[in-house]
């Protein structure tokens, strides 16, 4: 029994739970790019002009298969040189109008098959088609199309060898291709790309295996096949396939039977199922045979072809399995085509009604309503169209009838960033979702944060969400403007602050961002915590309350200020604060890249992230009754705070949550004194933010003219206490404890707005710049409330979080990168011994772990990398990661065959020859020798009537190509490999057993061993 070579080409299976389809848009299988309607069958085509328009315009189809003639029936090649124009005439007319309609049009010329008048006879023998007139005729067709106009992109010079007098092996095939070569060359047409070999089935006569193997790969550019539905013969596909390798792989000639003694619906399942064969297998570009566009056949046909067609195929799991495309069970397929995904099932089988099958995305979205198209047994003109609007966002249920074939189609985006506008140069979107913006005004796009930035106002389309985040830079100077406009969803600059505001819901920022400098937002909302944030260059500014329903905007408006936008992007979900920060300080990886092997390509590398220099900035706190807030005393007197429900007056940040409230008192943050954790004072600018209010009404608890104190007679804001001779707060003299009384060369000032005595709560927000001089540095970093008085300005004082506290070291600037400290204490491997030494700081960047190749069988060693935390830096990401460093497969041959001496490159090196046979230790290796004997590769024969057998050994993963040829002469040989099978009969470990068998009929049979590199 003769075992095929088969290389079988499996996806990645998602599970599904039991009655859903599950789709996975963000694994990807190949790219479907090449569509192509064949005119090949048809004498003189002569399309109508709406008939192009519906092929090339409104299908996207982007090549034609155009025939060769030179038969008997249309005898266009006559002689050598001649070609007669007439039986071209309707081809060229139709690829001309094709090519208005497409410019890019692929022309794809293949030999038209007519049996064994399928050749001139000036071209061929009695043996089949000669290779130098054979490729003269191509050459004159070339030549002939090129003066109509017509480049030929692609050539076919064989099709269905079975059917047809050619009789072209890969060895003539090579001749032809190395004959039309040098005409290119000779007469300046340009050689079009080799497609082959498109015979009746894949892998008959292991045509592409003895074309790899003999070494003339390098003449065939495009594997094209034909795979009829009736058969599918799918081992046989994907043995050509693995042979094919990288090439674009085509169906060129994709059957859609219609016989009337066979049910249509069958017929339809087997022609889908053959073409998913294909794209599950890899292959990029099809052609039906007859394609249509109406009827039954026709709609469905488009169906199939068209949403697939520029297309990425997806990976999908039902509960008949992941790629299932045996007829009669649950199949299902799904392809996304920019942002259009569509999802087919086929349930042909009789007695399977899905009722309410579930479909559901596992990333990303679904965009408004979901089209559906659905054919069964007793409706199959056209299929019926309905919409739905799906259970979710990711989800929507259908009913499957038996007998029924069904698409889906809806717009997808993609999980995460929704849009993003980069505005270079232009209002487009960037992200797969394509949703441009459209110019309101005179927009400028000068340069930006990054690249260009805009200027001017833009409106973009939008969709709900439950969740968003939007962020952006901006650049400004004036106090006040819209950033985002909606009908519900703003953001806006007011009183030189941000304000981000959903519905009736708002928050603001206590940071003046109209400096004239780059600043970076970020404005999210969470639904299911019912929060809205606000942070403003990576650091949090503002929460509140963010419960609401979804969003009904379908569209927003960006810009409108005096300032400049930049790199706008949407989600339509909330982040991680570190990915937010990271929007604004994208971290930077640490690569260490690792060889699969001690001498091989890198194939993989761990990340290890690190961030921005470290801070405890910003310092968010609360302000809850949880122990950390103490009231405050003098050393004899306590002078307590109250702690009460913010129902009166009510605090949006921390609804239902505490608040301090006291008639006369302080509170403060520490267990025995003013301390904010571990913080101490130093030099540099603090920016403080915190909420006061009063139920009194009509009395101002600020007084904004006083410019020393952010209260009249109240004390409220950062203080220092000395941790050897505390100066604590006085509650009753005069002495006041704040950090600018402390040192009057600290400068203060107050972003305070009068709070009226209604229950109403206002943000306050202080800054402190402290010199580099100032005694307070080194201190520990407190926070105090006072209120001295019940009576003074008023009776009652509240005070409440989140207090937020941020920090600008004095010293700034573009300050590198600080060096990396990491520990190998886990690794296996030992550095100069067995991978280039790492230096003693790894820097950011890709720092490349180089294995040092020996001749040692060492077994799998490891390199374990850890980073050490540092003053210097944070780890936002993963801290370790593992770097295998694998001995070469040879390694371990070497052991095994030279023993003390395997380390010795004299005697077990690559290229060293200790038996003095001819053969490297590298060929030996390869063939399965002994490398310590003067020997050659042993071949054994046998005769299993009617071949001759000779068998061989070679060992995988070798550097070197093997392969065999036959000859009927040693003294004057024609080494060849037609009429010659090879095939692999056996395999143990990493050695394979291949056969070459020939017919025992004829002359005597010489069979060699070819080894190429």
């Amino acid at each position: 029994m003769i075992i095929a070579l088969c290389l079988t080409v499996s996806g990645v299976a998602h599970a599904a739970t039991s009655g859903d389809v599950v789709v996975s848009p963000e694994n990807k299988g190949v790219f479907i790019d090449k569509f192509f309607k064949d005119y090949k069958s048809g004498n003189n085509p002569n399309p109508s002009n709406g008939a192009l328009d519906d092929l090339f315009i409104d299908d996207g189809l982007n090549g034609i298969r155009t025939p060769i003639w030179g038969n008997i029936n249309q005898p266009a090649h006559p002689t050598n040189g001649v070609v007669i124009s007439s039986y071209y005439t309707g081809h060229v007319n139709t690829i001309l109008r094709a090519k208005e309609r497409n410019p890019d049009l692929i022309v794809f010329a293949s030999k038209k098959l007519n049996g064994d008048d399928s050749f001139p006879d000036w071209t061929k023998d009695g043996s089949g088609v000669l290779a130098t007139p054979y490729a003269e005729m191509l050459a004159d067709y070339i030549e002939y199309m090129a003066t109509q106009g017509i480049e030929i992109d692609v050539l076919g010079i064989d099709n269905e060898r079975q059917y047809n007098e050619g009789n072209i092996t890969p060895s003539r095939h090579k001749d032809i291709v190395d004959e039309l070569q040098a005409l290119s060359t000779a007469r300046g047409f340009p050689m079009p790309l080799i497609i082959g070999h498109e015979d009746f089935q894949p892998n008959r006569n292991s045509w592409m295996a003895n074309l790899m193997n003999n070494g003339w790969g390098d003449r065939l550019d495009l594997f094209g096949t034909h795979y009829y539905p009736n058969s599918r013969p799918l081992a046989n596909l994907q043995s050509d396939l693995g042979w094919a390798g990288s090439r674009e792989k085509w169906h060129t000639e994709l059957h859609w039977d219609t016989k009337a003694e066979n049910d249509d619906m069958d017929e339809a399942e087997q022609a889908i199922c053959a073409l998913w064969d294909c794209i599950d297998n890899g292959m990029n570009g099809f052609m039906w045979w007859s394609y249509s566009r109406t009827g039954f056949r026709g709609s469905l046909m488009k169906a199939c072809s068209v949403p697939i067609t520029q297309a990425h195929a997806l990976a999908v799991d039902d509960f008949d399995g992941a790629g299932i495309s045996t007829l009669g069970k649950l199949q299902t397929r799904a392809f996304l085509k920019g942002s259009q995904l569509t999802i087919y099932a086929l349930n042909v089988n009789s007695g399977s009604d899905y009722s309410n099958m579930v479909f559901r995305i596992d990333s990303g979205r679904i965009l408004g309503h979901v089209s559906a198209q659905q054919w069964t047994s007793t409706n199959q003109t056209s299929g019926t169209v309905s919409a739905m609007v799906p259970l979710d966002g990711q989800s929507f249920e259908f009913t499957l009838p038996d007998r029924s074939i069904s698409s889906f189609t809806f717009t997808y985006a993609p999980g995460g960033l929704f849009s993003h506008y980069p505005f270079e140069g232009d209002a487009d979107d960037i992200s797969p979702n394509a949703l441009h913006g459209t110019e309101i005004g005179g927009v400028s796009y000068p340069a930006g944060r990054a690249g260009f930035a805009a200027s001017g106002t833009i409106g973009i389309p939008f969709a709900s969400f439950d969740d968003l985040l939007a962020a952006f830079w901006l650049k400004t100077d004036v106090s006040s403007g819209a950033l985002i406009a909606g009908d519900e969803l703003t953001v806006d600059l007011a009183a030189s602050n941000v304000v981000f505001s959903i519905g009736t819901n708002s928050v603001t920022s206590f940071k003046p961002i109209n400096d004239g400098r780059w600043h970076h937002v970020a404005a999210e909302r969470t639904v299911a915590v019912g929060e809205m944030r606000l942070y403003v260059d990576g650091r949090l500014e503002a929460y509140g309350n963010g419960a609401g329903a979804a969003l009904s905007e379908t569209s927003l408006v960006l810009g409108g200020f005096a300032g400049l936008l930049d790199e706008v992007k949407f989600y339509d979900r909330a982040l991680q604060s570190n990915d937010v920060s990271n929007l604004y300080a994208p971290s930077v990886l640490l690569d260490v890249g690792g060889n699969a092997e001690e001498r091989g390509p890198v194939e993989s590398f761990v990340a290890l992230t690190q961030c921005p220099a470290g801070s405890d900035y910003p310092y968010i706190d609360l302000v809850e009754d949880d122990g950390s807030w103490l009231p405050g005393y003098n050393g004899t007197t306590k002078r307590n705070m109250a702690t009460a429900t913010a129902s009166d007056p009510a605090l949006p940040p921390n609804a239902g949550s505490q608040y301090f409230k006291t008639t006369t008192g302080s509170w403060w943050r520490g267990m025995n004194k003013p301390q904010l954790d571990n913080l101490l004072v130093e030099a540099g600018t603090y920016t403080v933010s915190f909420y006061v209010g009063d139920a009194d009404t009509n009395v101002l608890f600020c007084s904004a003219g006083d410019t020393n104190l952010p209260v009249a007679g109240n004390h409220v804001g950062l203080t220092a206490t000395d941790p050897v001779n505390p100066v604590l707060p006085d509650m009753n003299a005069s002495v006041n404890s704040l950090l600018h009384y402390l040192d009057p060369a600290v400068t203060v000032n107050f972003n305070v707005t009068a709070v009226p005595g209604d229950g109403q709560w206002m943000q306050w927000g202080i800054d402190y710049t402290v010199p580099t001089n100032s005694p307070m540095i080194g201190r520990e970093l407190g926070f105090l409330f006072r209120k001295p008085s019940s009576s003074i300005p008023e009776t009652t004082a509240a005070f409440d979080g989140p207090l937020i506290i941020d920090f600008i070291p004095a010293e700034t600037g573009s300050e590198p990168w600080p060096l990396i400290e990491y520990d190998l204490a886990g690794s296996t491997a030992t550095p100069t011994n067995d991978y280039d030494a790492l230096p003693s700081l790894l820097v950011m960047g890709t720092n490349a772990i180089v294995p040092v190749a020996d001749l040692i069988e060492e077994g799998t060693e490891h390199i374990v990398l850890d980073l050490i935390p540092s003053t210097n830096y944070y780890i936002a990401g993963s801290a370790s990661g593992i770097i295998a460093i694998i001995d070469h497969p040879m390694d371990a041959w070497r052991a095994e065959e030279f023993g003390a001496n395997a380390a010795n490159p004299a005697i077990a090196g690559d290229v060293a020859n200790p038996d003095g046979d001819a053969l490297s230790n590298e060929l030996e290796w390869t063939l399965v020798t002994d490398p310590l004997v003067a020997d050659r590769p042993a071949m054994t024969p046998t005769i299993s009537d009617p071949y001759f057998i000779a068998s061989y050994k070679q060992r995988l993963n070798g550097f070197y190509t093997v392969g065999a040829s036959w000859s009927c002469s040693l003294t004057d040989p024609d080494w060849r490999t037609d009429d010659m099978i090879t095939s692999k009969i056996g395999e143990s470990g990493d050695v394979e057993t291949w056969a070459v068998l020939l017919s025992l009929e004829g002359t005597n049979k010489f069979v060699r061993i070819e080894v190429s590199e």
